[in-house]
């Protein structure tokens, strides 16, 4: 596992470490050839709710309206505490300190020939800032922030998720970590 550049406030015992195969995608080539791109991926809490990246997008592998755990790819020499406070700032607009580590989680999108090694980390909402979105995130994938209440935020994820293949297969590797989540703020005292 990479670094954060500094302590987390809660250091877990038992991580959450899961491999998503793509069955829902026919293979465009071998795995041993797909794209690698490592990520960091974020559950915010933000008192009541948690905050998530709402996609609304047409395009072949991420059709319309799902939910998303907001998160990126790491830069060249960024840790992930860097990538995180980065891509929250960008996507959601808002500035959050991390509470702890949960784990990764490797899936395969055959699709688009792509491996993602994504770190999931928990973190508190503190700030709002700037939103800075990407062309790419504004116009083609029209991103925005989305909040679900603590309590029903995995009934939210299924709703808008199961309706198509690129959302189920988010579903598949966000919901694990959603749900060790909001076994760390109950067991902690967060919410």
């Amino acid at each position: 596992m990479m670094k954060l550049d500094e302590r987390l406030p809660i250091e877990l015992k038992s991580l959450l470490n899961i491999e998503i195969e793509d069955d829902l995608y026919p293979l465009s080539k071998p795995i041993s050839e797909f794209e690698v791109r490592l990520a960091c991926r974020v559950i915010c809490l933000d008192e009541h709710s948690f905050c998530f990246a709402h996609i609304a997008d047409n395009n072949p592998f991420a059709s319309s309206d799902y939910l998303e755990t907001s998160g990126g790819g790491l830069e060249t020499g960024e840790t992930h505490l860097q990538c995180i406070k980065r891509e929250l700032e960008e996507e959601l607009g808002i500035i959050v300190d991390p509470i702890c580590y949960l784990g990764k989680a490797v899936s395969y999108y055959n699709l688009i020939s792509r491996k993602n090694v994504s770190y999931f980390y928990l973190v508190r909402k503190i700030g709002e800032t700037r939103l800075n979105l990407s062309k790419q995130e504004r116009d083609e994938l029209h991103l925005s922030q989305f909040k679900a209440e603590v309590e029903s935020c995995v009934a939210a994820y299924k709703e808008k998720n199961l309706k198509s293949k690129a959302g189920s297969l988010i579903y598949r590797r966000d919901v694990p970590y959603i749900e060790k989540a909001l076994e760390v703020i109950y067991s902690y005292g967060l919410y």
